[in-house]
């Protein structure tokens, strides 16, 4: 591994929890300045909730300082096994299981040099010299993290890099001033019109409807009572999320999400059973909208476009974020309720080594591949192809 030559960074010790402490406040600063959707899983505050929940390594912290020991840059980083998945319509045919850090949300945070950027990716790679790849779960295209990991030479020296589901479509939504404003710049009359007699229906077949925001500790075992629910209807749990299981089934975890107010989760009640949940949490003006469940004996109705709706109109009138992180992938719920979209791409850095490339070569032939496919089936259709 090529080390990148520095002469005004040189790495750090982790940096310290301590409110008082200098760095933690310069970090503090470094979040406040990103526009990375996801900053909230590359703070302090989240930090320290995985430390003190048991997910992560108080260690696992990458810092780079300059000569007079101001902070420039930081990535907070766990280690483990990431799924390279060969698949088909959702369907897994086979895997790798690549062994990877993965810098949280998805990029370091702080200057854009790109010295500091290199610096922080030997760090990582140095405390862990057996992992196989660095992976960026969500690169924004255009940003100053997806420029320098494709112009950069120290990247370009010790890495491949590979996008394994290409450049997609990012939706989130920029929340106006109210919800009226909200509905009218959004939908037509006729989806207004569709989305109020959804509401009307599911009220009317099993009970009042009632959005929930659950943010207390004292709320945890509501949630928890209602997520059980719901996720025990959810079609053997394949509609819902696998990470919600995680954090449900923990109350420690969920207490202490409420104590540095990150939880901000949505029961939807219909009469007095829950019929869908969101695990939420909000921090520096966005929502994300993380993990979702609904009870699919009563799907015909749609109760988790159903949640999602009150929701909005819950987030505008009560502690407005700015933006409602909806996550990576295309969706038509996305689509609807979503009023930005821009692209990103999760980002593997495989190491340079024969089995590394031979992982990476299959994978993209697979993907090739199937890309070819889908456009020769779309020729064989009557009204042709669909894309050039």
């Amino acid at each position: 591994m090529t080390l990148p030559r520095s002469t005004t960074t040189h790495s750090a010790e982790p940096l310290a929890y301590e409110p008082q402490d200098p760095p933690l406040r310069r970090w503090e600063a470094l979040i406040t300045a990103s526009d990375n959707l996801y900053r909230q899983y590359q703070s302090p505050t989240w930090w320290q909730h995985l430390v003190t929940s048991g997910m992560a390594e108080a260690s696992n912290i990458a810092t780079v300082y300059d000569g007079h020991g101001q902070l420039l840059g930081v990535a907070p980083f766990r280690v483990g096994m990431h799924p390279l998945e060969f698949s088909i319509r959702g369907r897994a045919l086979g895997r790798f299981s690549l062994r990877a850090v993965m810098p949280l949300g998805g990029a370091p945070l702080g200057s854009t040099e790109p010295e500091v950027h290199d610096r922080i990716y030997a760090h990582m790679i140095s405390r862990n010299p057996s992992v196989d790849c660095l992976y960026l779960h969500s690169v924004r295209v255009g940003s100053y993290a997806w420029s320098h990991i494709h112009t950069s030479d120290y990247v370009r020296r010790n890495f491949t890099v590979y996008l394994p589901r290409g450049v997609a479509p990012f939706h989130y939504l920029t929340l106006p001033e109210s919800f009226e404003e909200y509905l009218q710049r959004q939908f037509r009359k006729k989806k207004r019109y569709n989305l109020h007699r959804q509401l009307r229906l599911l009220g009317n077949a099993h009970g009042d409807l009632q959005c929930e925001r659950v943010d207390s500790e004292e709320q945890v075992p509501t949630l928890q009572a209602a997520a059980s629910l719901v996720t025990s209807r959810a079609w053997q749990r394949a509609l819902a999320s696998p990470g919600m299981y995680d954090v449900l089934g923990s109350p420690d975890r969920l207490r202490d999400l409420a104590r540095r107010r990150l939880l901000r989760a949505y029961v939807l009640m219909c009469g007095t059973t829950p019929r869908a949940v969101v695990l939420g949490y909000q921090f520096a003006g966005v929502y994300h909208y993380a993990e979702i469940a609904h009870d699919a004996t009563v799907a015909q109705f749609s109760p988790g476009s159903t949640l999602l709706y009150l929701l909005i109109k819950d987030l505008i009138e009560h502690d407005r974020p700015r933006h409602v992180n909806f996550g990576i992938g295309d969706a038509e719920y996305k689509r609807v309720f979503g009023n930005t979209t821009i692209h990103d791409a999760s980002v593997i850095l495989f190491r340079k080594t024969p089995v590394n490339r031979g992982r990476h070569l299959l994978h993209s032939v697979f993907r090739r591949a199937l890309r070819l496919t889908k456009r020769y089936r779309a020729r064989l259709r009557p009204d042709g192809p669909t894309e050039p």
